[in-house]
């Protein structure tokens, strides 16, 4: 068993740990101790190097004495410890956002959660109330469907765009590098492309 666990789950990303790809979440010891419960017996864990994945192999073990639930003051801890770093990442992130300049326009290059999170965590749509938006994603399925009213076009209509009162932002973790490259590649002024991160991690 492979899951994402809490002690590495700290990042920038305003779509957090606690995101819409899982419905439960855990910590080591919380993901052991389930196991354990359910009559697996852990023989081997280890941690993924390159993003927050814990592996867990075990074998079907004797039928288990019922056992007392109990809290882990540890785990609270942690957690409180992630909510804490969590919401400096999202300050932030609204620092940044609030340095952009209100354009008429916007173009933003993504179609995905992190644009729904954008949504949801940021003030980036309420700051810009009277900008016009136009979606982009590159993702074949995606391109025609809506979002919130706005129609997602093919990343080939950038360059019917005119950026003298305009600017494109970038809504991806993971892919904000690629998109930026992307988006310059289709002669976007690079002083039209705001960026969300500082850094990106692996997770």
């Amino acid at each position: 068993m492979e899951v994402p666990i809490l002690e590495k789950g700290l990042t920038n990303d305003i779509n957090c740990f606690f995101s819409i790809q899982h419905q439960t979440h855990f910590s080591r010891g919380s993901l052991e101790s389930l196991m354990r419960r359910a009559g697996w017996q852990p023989t081997h864990s280890e941690e993924m190097r390159d993003y927050n994945g814990y592996r867990i192999l075990a074998r079907h073990g004797d039928e288990l004495p019922e056992q007392k639930i109990t809290g882990n003051i540890a785990d609270r801890v942690r957690l409180l410890e992630y909510f804490q770093g969590h919401a400096k990442y999202l300050f932030e992130t609204a620092q940044r956002i609030a340095s952009w300049p209100i354009t008429p326009r916007c173009v933003i290059w993504g179609a995905g959660a992190h644009t729904e999170f954008l949504y949801q965590v940021t003030d980036f749509f309420h700051k810009n109330r009277d900008t016009e938006y136009f979606l982009l994603d590159s993702d074949p399925l995606k391109q025609d469907s809506s979002w919130r009213g706005l129609v997602t076009y093919d990343p080939v209509v950038l360059n019917k765009v005119g950026w003298s009162d305009c600017t494109l932002v970038v809504s991806s973790y993971s892919g904000q590098k690629s998109i930026m490259e992307a988006a310059i590649a289709a002669g976007v002024p690079t002083s039209s492309i705001k960026t969300l991160y500082g850094f990106v991690k692996a997770y």
